[in-house]
């Protein structure tokens, strides 16, 4: 599977696991990214593509945490996004 198709794919997962552990967790989970970010540049360089794949798996997870954030602080129904959000999953 290419990553360009992680989000599509985990943002069902991710949705689920969002419900069961709870946003907060999620985020905190999902913001080790960061800690990906920070050791990129002392890793070997073949071991670059691996950093990046597990950092694009993350992304994939931390995204529906993100918006149902971002949808609860604003008051706002998720219909309108779902449709963006299905539309650029699409293509």
């Amino acid at each position: 599977m290419a990553t360009e198709q992680n989000p599509a794919v985990l943002s069902i997962v991710s949705g689920f696991l969002e419900d069961y552990f709870g946003r907060r967790k999620m985020l905190l989970i999902g913001y080790t990214n960061l800690l990906l970010y920070s050791i990129m540049g002392y890793v070997e360089p073949t071991l670059i593509p691996v950093v990046i794949g597990i950092k694009t798996l993350m992304k994939s997870l931390i995204g529906p945490a993100v918006t149902g954030t971002v949808l609860h602080a604003t008051n706002r129904s998720g219909y309108k996004y779902s449709l963006l959000a299905m539309a650029s999953t699409i293509g």
